[in-house]
């Protein structure tokens, strides 16, 4: 019986684990199955009937005569847009997507039907959706139909020979977004009655065969917007037809971006290619160039990339090259960008002062040298010398200068006004290195100044006071005075090495100070006076005076005083008894 019982215990045990085993194992998740067509699925609609959300359905180059509904959450790719095609036969909705998060991609779509429920690719209640990469062309009604379908995002696409090349049908289809995107020859390209739709990704919009405007600036981007300049849809209308790869002749410079690339320059004489770079968002860009066009042969980190004048460092750009050509990849932030590709050599350019301060009327030698990256010099260049008053903007010209022979350069610079002086130099970089500038030195140029001291007493009593006075003055024809300034004044004992600080003492509006002091030791003292200058005048310090204290001189001891005082009490007492004893009455 016990032993029954206990069987059935453990078997609702077992029973009540596995339960809960159950419940807390989570199921796998099913990778997403590729999908061919047209082997094994001779259709691409057969394709997307077998698929499981989720799916990837990849299509063969080939011409399919089908109506393809996609119900199902996929992916639907094209081997290529030119050689994937799907022919609506000239009737009805080509692809009809009625899913959510569906991306179409690959593909020409063309042929569609002429009635008003006819087009190339209908968004139907499709929300999240990607249509990338496409040919939307041929079709009697509208290339792209969305109807009830928000949150979109149509690009680089090209739609073309439409009778509309987009025709959004419905108020509910919210915050579509279009950009980079070709607009060619549709007889209307777009008939909107969506809310909110973008046409543009904050910096790039579409490109609209029939726009008008124009790019003063060169960035790629039309100065006013599609179609209406005043109240434009498109904001960024593109002024060439979009695409990732673009070939600049007759350079045959490639590149491939995800960027608008526009107003490209080549310079054989700076070795260097230069193009602006428009992105709505983190941009990348990678240029391959012939080794031919730029004519050298050099190793791959004499490279350089200049965005915006920065130059790049090696970890910011990749560099990658075989016996005929190089490619350079780089990223870039948001927005518009100069670039610049070359392989001309960095520099540098020092500079060196003489002294770092001197007085009006003194001369200074300003010096450098400048160095290519492969630590040659560079003789027989300009370098410009600038100077500006500190804490100003502008620079302004002080001198030009040849490097000699060994490309060192020296200016001999005589101030003429006091002032603190930022000082640099440049030069522009000849065809085989970019110029540069220098660091900044600080240069302090100020009158000199006198301080005077004197003392009312060279010889003192201890206890009794001095007066130290004097003036400053500098050595500045229209501002001699010098108010409102800080003198120091100390002393020492005369032999002494450490001076000893008496008081700080302000100038009056003549420049002059005064200080009463109390020595309280007897002693010969030497005293000096300092003040450390201002913006525009150097510091100094006084001559040194002697002061001598003497002791105050000798007064009674204070014994002899007392011993005075007690003489006198005995003979004053003594007096008092001599009468007091032996004068009588009536005596006289």
């Amino acid at each position: 019986m016990h032993k029954m019982t206990f069987l059935a215990v453990s078997f609702s045990i077992f029973l009540l684990l596995a339960t809960l085993g159950a419940l807390f194992v989570t199921p796998a998740t099913a990778s997403p199955e590729i999908r061919r067509v047209p082997t094994p699925y001779p259709t691409i609609q057969a394709a997307i009937n077998a698929a499981n959300p989720g799916d990837i359905i990849e299509v063969a180059s080939n011409t399919y005569y089908e109506h393809v509904v996609v119900n199902k959450s996929l992916k639907l790719i094209g081997e290529s847009s030119s050689t994937t095609i799907i022919d609506g036969n000239g009737t009805g909705i080509v692809v009809r997507c009625s899913a959510p998060d569906v991306e179409i991609r690959g593909f020409t779509v063309q042929n569609g039907g002429v009635s008003p429920n006819s087009g190339g690719i209908m968004l139907l209640g499709s929300n999240s959706s990607i249509i990338v990469g496409n040919k939307i062309m041929n079709n009697s009604y509208a290339g792209i139909v969305i109807r009830d379908s928000s949150n979109n995002v149509i690009h680089n696409n090209l739609i073309a020979n439409n009778s509309w090349g987009v025709w959004i049908t419905s108020p509910s289809s919210l915050l579509n977004t279009f950009y980079h995107n070709n607009f060619i020859n549709n007889l209307d390209h777009v008939n909107s009655f969506g809310t909110a739709t973008k046409w543009d990704n904050g910096a790039e919009g579409n490109y609209w065969s029939d726009y008008v405007g124009v790019d003063a600036n060169g960035d790629g981007i039309g100065d006013t917007g599609y179609p209406d300049p005043i109240f434009p849809m498109d904001k960024y209308p593109l002024m060439e037809p979009w695409s990732p790869y673009r070939v600049f002749l007759p350079y045959n410079v490639n590149t491939f971006s995800n960027s608008t690339l526009a107003s490209f320059n080549f310079s054989q004489s700076l070795k260097q290619i230069s193009f602006n770079a428009t992105s709505g968002a983190s941009g990348f860009c990678n240029v391959t160039i012939p080794k031919t066009l730029l004519n050298i042969s050099i190793p791959e980190v004499r490279w350089k990339v200049i965005i915006d004048g920065r130059l790049l460092s090696t970890e910011e750009r990749t560099v990658t090259e075989n016996e005929t050509h190089t490619s350079i990849y780089f990223t870039y932030t948001h927005g518009t960008h100069r670039v610049q590709i070359t392989t001309r050599m960095s520099s540098t350019i020092s500079i060196a002062f003489s002294s770092a301060s001197i007085t009006v009327g003194s001369n200074i030698t300003i010096s450098g040298s400048i160095t290519a990256e492969n630590l040659t010099g560079r003789p027989n260049v300009t370098v410009t010398i600038h100077y500006r008053l500190s804490g100003g903007v502008d620079w302004d010209t002080l001198a030009t200068r040849k490097t000699d022979p060994n490309s060192n350069y020296n200016y001999l610079w005589t101030p003429d006004a006091a002032g603190t002086y930022e000082v640099m130099a440049s030069w522009d970089g000849d065809d085989a290195t970019f110029g540069n500038q220098s660091n900044v030195l600080t240069l302090a140029v100020k009158w000199t100044s006198t301080l005077l001291m004197a003392l009312s007493s060279d010889s003192i009593t201890l206890g009794d006071n001095v007066t130290i006075s004097g003036n400053v003055t500098a050595n500045d024809p229209t501002n001699p005075l010098r108010p409102n300034v800080n003198v120091m004044i100390q002393c020492k004992v005369s032999g002494a090495e450490t001076w000893t600080w008496l008081a700080n003492v302000t100038t009056d509006s003549d420049g002059i100070y005064s200080y009463v002091w109390t020595p309280d030791a007897a002693g010969t003292y030497e005293v000096m006076a300092s003040w450390d200058g201002d913006d525009a005048t150097f510091g100094n310090q006084s001559h040194m005076l002697t002061l001598t204290v003497q002791e105050a001189p000798a007064g009674i001891p204070l014994t002899v005083v007392v011993a005075a005082v007690v003489a006198i009490v005995i003979i004053a007492a003594a007096i008092v008894v001599y009468f007091v004893r032996f004068r009588k009455p009536g005596r006289k």
